[in-house]
């Protein structure tokens, strides 16, 4: 077996503590029942004292680049790591052997918790082979190429039936959105009602959504499956819409935004 061939992969997260934002304590606007969904581990409401950064929070983001910096240059300067990738908390070490990368885990697991006060997740911290791919930033990247990740392409699903369940409830009898499209909103509070002859300004809704699952398979390579997207799952949005040049995004037909609705 060649050198390349033995190459293996350590991908690793790191658990981000920093200053306690919730002091002084937030002005709550919205319904408190619905805090009680969010799980504990995620929640600023149950971290300990000084630690934790509030998920989502572009702050969050850069501070963790500012801090973990110390972390990049130990692995880079003193653990001579060539093959190196950090995104936040998320970083990707590529050797040829597998001890070597057991033992870089162990070195960098002291540091963070030595240096840093942080830890590394256990079950996010992985050591594989090459061949099946890493699983970083929303994609599978393989030596050549790279795919989009199955849940991802689920998720796009889920929303497409959803459009088709507004147009063709009959056909598409359940519907289970998820509560964060604007659609979705609207579907709960009744003011939606099934089956509709969606207007543009709603046509627009679905596109905003539909695009944004082209953007993300785009960087993929995944002209097949863009492709089969719109044949084999619009169903009766094929009446309102249309793929651009190589399945990369879909667009509302030209009759439609001059004012020609289908019947």
């Amino acid at each position: 077996m060649s050198a390349e061939e033995k190459t293996f992969i350590l991908n690793l997260s790191s658990k981000i503590i920093f200053q306690n934002p919730i002091s002084p304590l937030p002005c709550f606007t919205g319904d408190k029942k619905l805090l009680l969904l969010v799980p504990k581990e995620k929640s600023m409401f149950y971290a300990p004292k000084d630690r934790g950064l509030p998920i989502g929070s572009l702050t969050s983001q850069f501070f963790a680049n500012i801090y973990l910096n110390e972390l990049d240059q130990f692995v880079k300067h003193e653990l001579k790591a060539k093959c190196y990738i950090r995104y936040v908390d998320d970083f990707v070490i590529l050797e040829k052997d597998a001890k070597t990368l057991t033992r870089l885990q162990k070195q960098i697991q002291n540091f963070l918790k030595e240096k840093l006060k942080l830890s590394l997740l256990p079950n996010k911290t992985i050591i594989q082979h090459k061949s099946k791919g890493i699983d970083f930033l929303g994609y599978i990247v393989r030596e050549k190429y790279l795919l989009v990740r199955k849940r991802t392409v689920k998720s796009f699903k889920r929303k497409v039936y959803f459009f088709n369940h507004l147009i063709d409830p009959n056909n598409f009898p359940i519907a289970d959105p998820p509560a964060t499209i604007k659609l979705a909103k609207l579907y709960f509070k009744k003011d939606l009602i099934p089956p509709l002859a969606p207007d543009l300004a709603i046509l627009q809704k679905m596109l905003s959504t539909i695009n944004s699952y082209y953007g993300i398979i785009s960087f993929a390579n995944s002209y097949n499956l863009r492709k089969s997207f719109y044949q084999k799952h619009f169903h009766g949005l094929k009446k309102y819409f249309l793929p651009k040049k190589d399945y990369k995004s879909i667009k509302i037909k030209p009759a439609i935004l001059r004012g020609e609705f289908p019947k």
